[in-house]
């Protein structure tokens, strides 16, 4: 006698992981041979998974004639269990050819139940004689059925979600080969769109007029949008990917201000902002990524430019704050509505007016929040 199974069902358990389930329900009933089936995911049917103490020829009589048999498939589907005391008196439903094939006589089939009663599936326990079941290993066999549609249940769920996280996995990659791909097409003609405004403003041999120069500017202007926004999508999907580094030192908070600043200072004044810096910086001490903190605090006040008024004020200070280092930045625009606040931070969401909206990526405040968690 061996075990005999058939691997081509729709189950995420291979065969060889649900023999030591159908062994032991075989030994609870005391059945010398059985056969484990499982309902075809895709079909509904019952389909002969694995048997144990059958031959070869056994096996390949009784596994499908089973599944297919009008009284096993009637209990499958009203959630029932089915026992037949001896095929060989009572004609045994259809039973007697397929039991004269592979050598046996009585037949217990236990339903396979998930925790919500679903049928998965059902044990057929077979006997070499007349036999009526007993009611403790009847009991046993039931529980012993819940206990295999709960373990079939968690496979099912755990290769689901395998699934999923390579599905998950293969998307974020291509994105992120995507966002590599765009960000290199994009720079590359706005390199170009750099230098001719370099070449431009030198105004050589001819110089510029005013009207010239401040259209000028604001091509300059847009260039730096585009640029920042090609940096916050390729810096999201890093994010995104999981692929970014925390390179974490001591840092000054004033230079990290101050190199945030001198970045902003050429959008606040194009507004006639006032960009002030306050608070005891020099003397604060900060353990974080200097790139990224200072990424954090380019993306606050340039947020803050935005959404000032021209002529308004725009203020950071770095303070101390018993063991935090505390950077604060303030404006004289209209503000978040607190309803809304949370929601800001979330990827490509924008506030404030259209015409605000259109002048960014929406992922500064998103990336910036990334940035504080990674850094602790």
């Amino acid at each position: 006698m061996q075990t005999i199974s058939q691997s081509n069902h729709a189950w995420p358990l291979p065969p060889s992981a649900l023999k030591p389930a159908l062994t032991l329900a075989l030994a609870i009933e005391h059945a010398p041979m059985g056969i484990l089936m499982l309902r075809n995911q895709d079909s509904g049917t019952l389909e002969p998974v694995i048997g144990e103490g059958l031959h070869e020829e056994a096996w390949q009589t009784c596994g499908s004639a089973l599944c297919a048999l009008e009284p096993i498939t009637q209990a499958f589907a009203n959630n029932a269990r089915y026992s037949v005391r001896d095929v060989m008196e009572d004609g045994g439903h259809g039973l007697r050819p397929i039991a004269e094939g592979s050598g046996w006589r009585a037949i217990d089939v236990v339903p396979l139940r998930f925790p919500d009663d679903t049928v998965v599936g059902a044990v057929a326990a077979l006997f070499r004689s007349a036999r009526r079941p007993r009611q403790r290993s009847s009991a046993l066999a039931e529980d012993l059925g819940r206990v295999m549609g709960l373990a079939l249940e968690n496979a099912r769920h755990r290769s689901d979600s395998e699934k999923r996280r390579t599905i998950i996995e293969e998307l974020s990659h291509a994105r992120m080969q995507f966002v590599a791909r765009m960000s290199h097409e994009l720079r590359t003609p706005l390199q170009s769109i750099t230098g001719y405004i370099d070449l431009l403003a030198l105004a050589n041999p001819d110089p510029l007029t005013p009207r010239q120069r401040r259209m000028l500017e604001r091509m300059r202007v847009g260039e730096r949008v585009l640029a920042r926004v090609i940096d916050d999508l390729v810096g999201m999907a890093r994010l995104e990917a999981g692929r970014l580094k925390y390179d974490i030192s001591e840092i000054a908070g004033h230079s990290a201000v101050s190199a945030a600043a001198v970045i902003i200072q050429p959008l606040a004044e194009q507004k006639r902002l006032r960009l002030e810096i306050t608070g005891g910086g020099a003397a604060v001490v900060v353990r974080a990524d200097e790139t990224k903190l200072r990424q954090i605090l380019i993306n606050l006040l340039a947020n803050a430019v935005k959404f000032t008024p021209d002529g308004g004020k725009v203020r950071v200070v770095c303070r101390a704050d018993s063991d935090d280092a505390v950077f604060e930045v303030w404006d004289t625009g209209e503000g978040i509505p607190e309803s809304k606040i949370e929601s800001a931070f979330e990827p490509y969401v924008q506030l404030g007016s259209q015409t605000s909206r259109m002048a960014g990526s929406g992922l500064g405040l998103a990336i910036s929040r990334e940035f504080a968690h990674g850094m602790g």
